[in-house]
């Protein structure tokens, strides 16, 4: 019964274009860019990578980028996890981090040169 009424309440901001649907996760209609949100302070319960938008995680790996002035791929996964809060990386977040970092290459959202990772100049 809960979670019919949750659906249903879903549905209805969904309709009034306030806010918008993105694969499992709602975004405000009006947000361009999502921010970083730091879960150190989260139970362990909590903290868990997958209950993290692609989005999001993508925002924190070129925050790492742009930070470091170029990075190495094996330094990414746990730079970029730290910088969403988790002190342990698992292979899984690993896996998680790399998929998106593979996916911004492909977009040229970052650039690689020289086994370095940088931000793209063409924003």
């Amino acid at each position: 019964k809960i979670a019919e009424v949750l659906k249903g309440a879903i549905l209805k901001v969904i309709q009034s274009d306030k806010v918008l649907l993105r694969g499992d996760f709602l975004w405000p209609a009006d947000m361009a860019v999502p921010p970083i949100r730091d879960r150190s302070k989260l139970a362990s319960t909590e903290k868990n990578i997958d209950l993290i938008a692609p989005e999001e995680i993508a925002e924190a790996i070129k925050k790492v980028i742009c930070e470091s002035c170029g990075i190495g791929p094996d330094a990414m996964a746990s730079a970029t996890c730290r910088r969403l809060g988790f002190v342990h990386v698992t292979e899984g977040m690993k896996e998680r981090v790399n998929y998106l970092v593979s996916n911004l290459l492909k977009s040229k959202s970052i650039l690689e040169r020289d086994g370095q990772l940088f931000e793209s100049l063409s924003k």
